[in-house]
């Protein structure tokens, strides 16, 4: 009997160290992937899910977090948050497009219970999948720059041509006005090819924070790989200012004060810190006066002439063919909406019928076609489950907010602020590609930060 339980025990410990291994794996796999197939990583984080309830090492270390620790409140919020949607079935009209609604909410539920079990293997090799993501983010980069490169090249008169631009008149364009509208395979939703613009900004922006972090720590001493990490900190901006995403332009400049900032007044790494100050401060003078942000603070519009025709075209006529989208008018719509259904909402899958509607009685826009979305996550929230479910998804940024402020935990701190600044301007939860980028990131982070942060402690 007493060799017999020897025997179970040395088993079910393999079994746990398999399992263990393979979850790390699976989690590798699946951050590696997220700049490429959302459909992949979500596949592999299910496997995970499946891997982290069946290991024995869960159930004999498994409690139910308390309310009292951050980890508890973030636990119940997200499961919180999460009944709001499927109880919201109910006051939704398009029952299908409100299971979809669900899917898409799924991390919230998920990953809270994978994350609850801190896997051993993930706790001692935490920075693998971190750095695992930063090339994955810089692979999906050559990715797209090779795919803008080879859709302008053409074969013309038995020579090779390039021609980036994606209009034949444009070849009167600057250079500069091409990338500030956005009409070159080099810029916008042209060249991001996976998902929208603002997403790939956002993975971008995540990676920058990593090698930033990484160039603090004792971990990487080595001169060129450090220089390696200044570089893909350099080239990564450039792709985000061409990416066009005025969010993403945002979210970068906050990254990169944040990190100069630290630079400089924690660090005293005074000359670096300036010539990188200098370098970033180029980049975003070219951000804010040659790209779609300019539209907003530039008010005069450029006359361009085009060969073979009589009549001129101004960029403000160019950009008035395209349908009005204004966020201040889809704002002012869901303001509207939500203050007509304050308490449950419209129901998750009417927010963007019911912004329609609303924008077409009140004659907010002519564009009579043109289905709205909220442009704000936390506005999105409002108007489909009312003040409620806006009050969870505000706790939600803020609780882990304010301990990464009181704990020093950079990386919670950036994730956060990467997806709060973008929820401001897009629906990011309501896509598969921000919903399980911010989960699986957010629970990441805020269960290993701490022992992270402790092996691997910063320069002072």
């Amino acid at each position: 009997m007493g060799v017999s339980k020897k025997m179970t025990k040395f088993a079910k410990k393999i079994l746990i160290n398999i399992l263990n291994k393979f979850g790390f794996y699976l989690l590798f796999t699946a951050i590696i992937s997220l700049p490429f197939s959302n459909s992949i990583s979500s596949i592999l984080m299910g496997l995970m899910f499946i891997i982290t309830v069946i290991n024995p090492a869960y159930y004999k270390t498994f409690e139910l977090p308390s309310l009292k620790d951050t980890y508890g409140q973030i636990f119940y919020l997200s499961l919180l948050f999460f009944s709001f949607h499927v109880l919201s079935i109910f006051n939704s009209e398009n029952f299908s497009n409100a299971l979809f609604k669900i899917q898409i909410k799924i991390p919230f539920l998920i990953f809270p219970l994978i994350f609850i079990y801190k896997n051993p293997i993930i706790k001692q090799n935490i920075k693998k999948p971190l750095l695992a993501f930063v090339f994955g983010s810089l692979a999906n980069v050559v990715y797209i720059i090779i795919a803008a490169l080879y859709r302008s090249i053409y074969i013309w008169n038995n020579k090779l041509a390039f021609h980036p631009w994606t209009r034949p008149y444009e070849f009167d364009f600057s250079i500069l006005e091409l990338i500030q509208n956005g009409v070159s395979e080099f810029t916008y939703a042209n060249l991001s090819h996976f998902s929208h613009p603002t997403y790939i900004a956002m993975y971008i922006t995540l990676s920058i924070a990593i090698l930033f972090y990484f160039l603090k720590t004792h971990e990487f001493k080595q001169k060129y790989l450090r220089l390696s990490f200044k570089i893909l900190i350099v080239v990564f901006s450039l792709i985000i200012i061409l990416l066009n995403s005025r969010a993403g332009i945002l979210t970068l400049t906050f990254i990169i004060t944040l990190s100069l900032f630290l630079q400089i007044f924690k660090y005293k790494k005074y000359v670096s810190g300036i010539l990188y100050s200098i370098l970033f401060s180029s980049l975003i003078y070219f951000a804010t006066y040659h790209t779609r942000i300019s539209r907003h603070i530039q008010p005069k519009t450029t006359q361009i002439s085009l060969q073979n025709k009589k009549a001129q075209i101004s960029l403000k006529q160019k950009k008035n063919q395209k349908p009005k989208n204004s966020r201040l008018v889809i704002w002012e719509s869901a303001f509207g909406v939500a203050s007509e259904n304050l308490l449950f909402g419209v129901g998750i899958s009417d927010v963007k019928k019911e912004l329609y509607n609303y924008n077409k009685i009140k004659q907010l826009s002519k564009n009579k076609g043109h289905y709205y979305d909220a442009h704000n996550q936390f506005l999105h929230s409002l108007v489909g489950l009312g003040i409620f479910g806006l009050i969870v998804l505000c706790l939600i940024f803020f609780f882990p907010l304010l301990l990464s402020i009181n704990q020093k935990r950079y990386l919670l701190f950036s994730q956060i602020a990467i997806v709060g600044i973008n929820s401001l301007f897009e629906s990011i939860l309501e896509r598969s590609y921000g919903m399980l980028f911010f989960a699986l990131f957010f629970f990441l982070f805020l269960a290993y930060s701490p022992s992270y942060e402790d092996k691997f402690k910063l320069k002072s």
